[in-house]
C-alpha cells in the first residue's frame, strides 16, 4: 500500500521510501499500528484499539500499549515516512489515531509555472501578510515571558565543557522554577556533549508551553536550534536524557 512517497509491504512488514531508496523493518509496535490504520484510512482510529487488544483468530492478542508508547511510535513512522508526508499519520493525543488520504493541493495561477511573474499586488500582499505573521508571533512571544533573565545558571556537561542556560518566564512561576531548577541543571550535566553556547528556555504562564532556543557559533556563524514542547498535562514528564538527545540539546 501506497502511504505517501513509502510502500507499506504488509508480508513483509517493510515501509520501503521510494524517495530516498530506504527499507525499514517494522518492529510489531510499529507494524501494529500501521496495518490497523490503513484498515481504516481517512477515520480516527481509537487508542483503545491499542490500548486494549481483542484477541486475533487464533486467540492471541498483542501486547496492550501506553499512550505515551503509541506516541513514540507515531514519531518512529513520521521518521520513516519523511517530513514531507508527516501530515498523513496523525497522532491525536486522547482520541486516536488517523492515515489520511493523499492530500490534492490547489496552486495558484502565479505558482501553476515556475517561470511565470508575480504582479505588485501580489508581492505586497504576500509581505503583509508575513508581516502580520510575524508581529502576532512577536506579540505572544512577549505576552507569554518578561523581557528579562529570570534564572541564569552556568552548566559543565560530563566532557567538561562550558553551556549557559537562561530561564524565562512569569513572576509567577518564579518559586515554580527555583523548584525544578536543579534537576534541569541536573540532566544537561548528564550529557557526554553539549555543543551549543547558550540554552534560553522560556515557560509560559500557564506552564503548558515551553520554548527552547540554542545558539552557537559554528564556522564563523551563528547556528540556531529552536525545540517547543506543548504539554497536555502541567504534571507531564518528559526532560530526561533521552528526550534531551531525541531532540539534539545534547549528544
Amino acid at each position: 500500500m501506497q502511504i505517501g512517497g513509502c510502500w507499506f509491504d504488509i508480508k513483509a512488514k517493510t515501509l520501503n521510501n521510494r524517495i530516498n531508496k530506504k527499507t525499514w523493518s517494522l518492529d510489531d509496535r510499529a507494524f501494529w499500528i500501521l496495518s490497523e490504520v490503513v484498515k481504516c484510512r481517512g477515520q480516527v482510529l481509537s487508542l483503545a484499539t491499542f490500548k486494549h487488544p481483542h484477541l486475533d483468530e487464533s486467540g492471541n492478542a498483542p501486547q496492550a500499549l501506553t499512550e505515551e508508547q503509541i506516541a513514540e511510535t507515531i514519531s518512529v513512522l513520521h521518521y520513516y515516512l519523511g517530513d514531507e508526508h508527516i501530515c498523513l499519520l496523525e497522532y491525536m493525543p486522547t482520541r486516536g489515531v488517523v492515515l489520511h488520504h493523499r492530500h490534492t493541493h490547489q496552486h495558484t495561477k502565479v505558482l501553476d509555472n515556475p517561470n511565470a511573474v508575480m504582479s505588485l499586488g501580489q508581492f505586497v500582499a504576500i509581505v503583509m501578510v508575513l508581516l502580520c505573521a510575524l508581529m502576532y508571533m512577536y506579540s505572544g512571544i512577549r505576552s507569554s515571558v518578561s523581557n528579562d533573565v529570570d534564572f541564569s545558571v552556568p552548566i559543565y556537561d560530563r566532557s567538561g565543557a562550558f553551556t549557559q542556560l537562561h530561564i524565562y518566564t512569569d513572576p509567577a512561576n518564579h518559586e515554580f522554577i527555583e523548584f525544578h531548577k536543579a534537576n534541569i541543571v541536573d540532566h544537561l550535566s548528564q550529557c557526554e556533549s553539549l555543543p551549543w553556547d547558550t540554552i534560553a528556555a522560556s515557560l509560559s504562564k500557564d506552564r503548558f508551553t515551553i520554548n527552547f532556543v540554542l545558539k552557537r557559533v559554528l564556522d564563523d556563524r551563528w547556528q540556531f536550534h529552536n525545540v517547543k514542547v506543548l504539554r497536555e498535562v502541567e504534571g507531564e514528564r518528559f526532560f530526561t536524557l533521552d528526550w534531551l538527545k531525541e531532540v539534539n540539546i545534547c549528544e
